[in-house]
């Protein structure tokens, strides 16, 4: 009846799988299930831009190298082929080590790489998601080498600087997150060639800003760094300081 089932849903060719949504570009999916509706989740998934992998059971013995053990590829192949058709596939027997090595493999974290020193509290939430390197690129360009193409994400800050130069060296990369307002120092339209979308923090400054501005208009008007030295210096016993302007009602502009 299953069989049966999936034999008579409508399937298109397995080539002709067309993205619609790519909000996901950049997630990976490791899925480990085989009866619907799993593979059809996982076929959205990757539709919508993410990179899914499905760990299937060895085939069983006596099958031929490369068959698949899901049911459904062998009793309605065509659907199969369909759900799969932009999924990597790979098998292991989880119960033995070189299974579990390759399942820990795939649930490896993402390599991400830092260009600048990054606020404690940004490191400690990258790295319970990622891999980062920490300015690997300057450090220890040999090792760089042989890493640039795992890095899949670029972290940085609003003094971090990422080149063209750098951007070259990285075809897997997704994004490059800049932690802050600024992002002068990424060469954009270089992302922007090699499909790499820039992303920063707009407006989370904006009334800290306003506040110093404040914050030294008082202390202008009010003359408190030329007070603090005056007091520091030991000349308050010798007679008052000058007075200052009032800052209350003065026009600014």
């Amino acid at each position: 009846l299953y069989s049966l089932l999936l034999s008579t849903l409508p399937m298109s060719s397995p080539h002709t799988f067309t993205p619609s949504d790519t909000s996901l570009r950049g997630v990976r999916v490791l899925s480990v299930a085989l009866n619907l509706p799993g593979p059809a989740a996982v076929m959205r998934l990757a539709d919508m831009g993410a990179s899914c992998t499905k760990l299937e059971p060895l085939p069983p013995p006596g099958f031929p190298k490369g068959s698949t053990s899901d049911p459904m590829g062998l009793y309605a192949p065509h659907a199969y082929a369909q759900l799969h058709a932009c999924v990597k596939v790979v098998q292991a027997d989880l119960k033995s080590d070189k299974g579990q090595a390759r399942l820990h493999a795939l649930l490896s974290k993402a390599d991400v790489l830092a260009v600048a020193k990054l606020h404690p509290f940004y490191q400690t939430a990258l790295e319970s998601l990622y891999t980062v390197h920490d300015r690997t690129h300057v450090t220890n360009p040999a090792a760089f080498t042989n890493l640039a193409p795992r890095i899949l994400g670029v972290a940085g800050t609003g003094e971090a600087s990422v080149p063209r130069s750098l951007l070259a060296q990285l075809p897997n990369a997704k994004v490059v997150a800049v932690f802050g307002v600024g992002y002068d120092g990424v060469d954009v339209p270089a992302a922007i060639e090699h499909g790499i979308p820039v992303t920063h923090t707009p407006d989370v400054l904006t009334d800290d800003v306003a506040d110093l501005a404040m914050g030294l208009v008082l202390s202008v008007g009010r003359a408190i760094p030329q007070a603090d030295q005056f007091v520091r210096a030991g000349q308050w016993p010798n007679g008052p300081m000058a007075l200052a302007r009032k800052v209350s009602g003065a026009r600014l502009g």
